[in-house]
């Protein structure tokens, strides 16, 4: 799992989504859409891969939905950190405008899947 002291504020799952990502500027104005792959997901954000850079700080309208669910999320986000790896970037996005009902469907799928593989 995790090496050294576990900083994060809320528990994540490793878990491969497609994204949605859509840069979000202030007006707000969708620019350009590129599909992305989640690598995992917490109620307070996702880790991403994408094929281009985001820089931190950069505003995203993240659109996703969670493994058997038809819905789908659509949360504004702030990419926290950019790495590359190989041949795409591990980009870190943390959710801003989550309502209660989408942190509690997250929080739920994650919940569920951890207690899922702590019994394998």
């Amino acid at each position: 799992m995790y090496e050294g002291e576990e900083r994060r504020r809320y528990k994540r799952i490793k878990t491969e989504v497609r994204v949605d990502v859509e840069k979000y500027e202030y007006t707000p104005m969708m620019l350009s859409t590129t599909g992305a792959a989640s690598k995992d997901v917490s109620k307070g954000g996702l880790l991403i891969r994408l094929k281009r850079k985001l820089e931190p700080g950069s505003m995203i309208l993240a659109r996703f939905s969670l493994p058997h669910e038809k819905s789908e999320l659509e949360i504004v986000a702030r990419v926290v950190r950019c790495e590359e790896s190989q041949d795409f970037y591990e980009i870190g996005i943390e959710f801003l405008d989550n309502t209660p009902e989408e942190s509690d469907k997250i929080s739920k799928y994650v919940e569920t899947e951890s207690g899922r593989f702590k019994k394998s």
